[in-house]
């Protein structure tokens, strides 16, 4: 929805009133008329996006595994370390940051695979419909 901004900006230009001109071939510019203007095609994309078809097929989503999901906790497991360690600064031990690095990793290793197996289930249901 536009702000009230845009809506203002838009307005004012629709106020003035544009002559649209043709440069010929000697360089002249020539003012169109209202019904010599040439009409203005919609892009191919709108029709596209209308019908439903996309320009690139839709990328194949590989149905959810639990060895995918360690792989991701084995990426961010050392960022959850470092995030731990930063907030909770010289306050606790490292024994300590590590355990809360485990729970986090206790709580993001199941919510990572739900996360998969969500979008492998709309994929499945986007390749059903078409």
């Amino acid at each position: 929805m536009p702000s009230r901004k845009q809506k203002r900006r838009r307005q004012k230009l629709r106020r003035h009133e544009w002559e649209e001109v043709l440069v010929d071939e000697e360089g002249n510019e020539v003012v169109l008329d209202a019904d010599e203007r040439p009409k203005k095609e919609k892009p191919e994309r709108r029709a596209a996006a209308r019908s439903g078809q996309s320009r690139r097929p839709a990328r194949e989503v590989p149905p959810p595994s639990w060895s995918r999901v360690a792989k991701r906790a084995a990426l961010f497991a050392p960022l959850m370390f470092v995030v731990v360690h930063l907030v909770s600064g010289s306050e606790i031990s490292w024994a300590q940051k590590a355990l809360q690095t485990v729970l986090l990793l206790a709580f993001f290793l199941p919510f990572s695979y739900m996360m998969d197996r969500i979008a492998y289930r709309a994929y499945q249901r986007r390749l059903e419909r078409s």
